[in-house]
């Protein structure tokens, strides 16, 4: 019995891949003539020091990939509140709220000149304005500004808008109720406008 638990045990290490370390110790044990194995290894792991090293060369030779931070030409016969005679009460919350992800006009915050946060902030940029630039906003035909308006009321009414992300370093970007309500009165009051000109172009 001796010799087969052993010859068992040979043949159960030639199954183990050679890439991989002899398992530490083996434990045979013979129950009602069925051979049960336990193989306990102990393999080599990278050092801890190893690991921080790793990650450190990582973070500094990503930070030779910096992100574009021209802000396209400033249009603004085409801005929203240009075109929309926007009140300055309601133009400052909306360039303090939306204008940095949602216009031409964005100022970038430090944390966007260190990788891979930066990449996170340029990608949430180019797909805020594809979702919605103000700065452009006249380009938008009519039926499509109305449409952008009524996600507007939504979002701010539902408090979508700014994300909360964007409070992190953005503190002042908060919207009180009192100017969540007045933003939607505002953008509804633009929508019924644009409602009134389609009414009118037909």
């Amino acid at each position: 019995m001796k010799d087969n638990l052993i010859n068992s045990g040979k043949t159960l290490f030639q199954k183990i891949p050679e890439a991989l370390p002899a398992p530490s110790f083996t434990i045979l044990l013979d129950t009602k003539n069925k051979l049960t194995t336990f193989i306990f290894s102990k393999y080599e792991t990278p050092s801890m020091k190893k690991i921080i090293v790793i990650i450190l060369v990582a973070f500094i030779i990503i930070q030779f990939f910096p992100i574009d931070k021209t802000n396209p030409a400033p249009t603004p016969g085409m801005d929203f509140l240009k075109i929309k005679n926007t009140p300055e009460n309601i133009a400052h919350t909306l360039r303090t709220s939306c204008y940095d992800c949602h216009s031409n006009e964005t100022k970038y915050p430090w944390y966007s000149s260190i990788a891979p946060t930066s990449w996170w902030v340029k990608n949430h940029i180019d797909e805020g304005r594809k979702h919605l630039n103000f700065s452009t906003f006249a380009v938008y035909e009519p039926k499509r500004q109305l449409h952008k308006l009524e996600e507007c009321i939504e979002m701010v009414e539902k408090k979508e808008m700014p994300l909360e992300s964007y409070y992190i370093g953005h503190q002042d970007a908060k919207l009180s109720d009192e100017q969540r309500a007045d933003l939607v009165l505002y953008f509804k009051k633009i929508k019924e406008d644009t409602e009134r000109k389609i009414m009118f172009s037909k």
